[in-house]
């Protein structure tokens, strides 16, 4: 374990950092979408996009994908329901669950959310190369694929 690593000083702590990281992406997303005129969070745009792009995912295959809990997908689900962006049907292979399918409205604003979205990365990582830019891809499917294998053998 090296000393950055083991640190909680919040200025060197990977974790601390990733963690101020996210949420300053996720604020500064939600900006970006109330800029362009769409009342949407980055957790809603989350399930909104696999919703799009798979349409007719469970409740639980959403909640793998976003790294979400069940009772948290639910709220954001009631809330896309409420915006009419997504609706849920009954799940034909298991009656005890739903299906995920976006709106013609989800579906049409998709494209504009996902321009917003790109904008954003690219504002975002513009101060960054190419090389960078992947290297820091790699890292951080390393980590999180490390941190999924010790959450499960906990």
């Amino acid at each position: 374990m090296t000393a950055a690593s083991s640190s909680l000083n919040p200025d060197v702590s990977p974790g601390f950092l990733m963690a101020k990281t996210v949420s300053i992406l996720k604020a500064g997303l939600r900006r970006a979408f109330l800029a362009a005129g769409h009342d949407l969070t980055a957790e809603q745009w989350g399930v909104l996009f696999f919703a799009c792009r798979e349409p007719g995912l469970t409740q639980s295959d959403l909640a793998e994908r976003t790294s979400k809990d069940k009772p948290t997908i639910t709220r954001i689900l009631d809330r896309l329901e409420k915006k009419n962006l997504l609706g849920r049907r009954q799940n034909l292979n298991d009656r005890r669950s739903f299906t995920i399918y976006p709106t013609q409205e989800g579906l049409a604003l998709y494209p504009e959310l996902s321009n917003v979205v790109l904008a954003y990365s690219d504002l975002v990582l513009g101060g960054l190369r190419r090389d960078e830019i992947d290297i820091l891809r790699d890292l951080l499917s390393r980590i999180s694929a490390i941190a999924v294998t010790a959450s499960r053998s906990k």
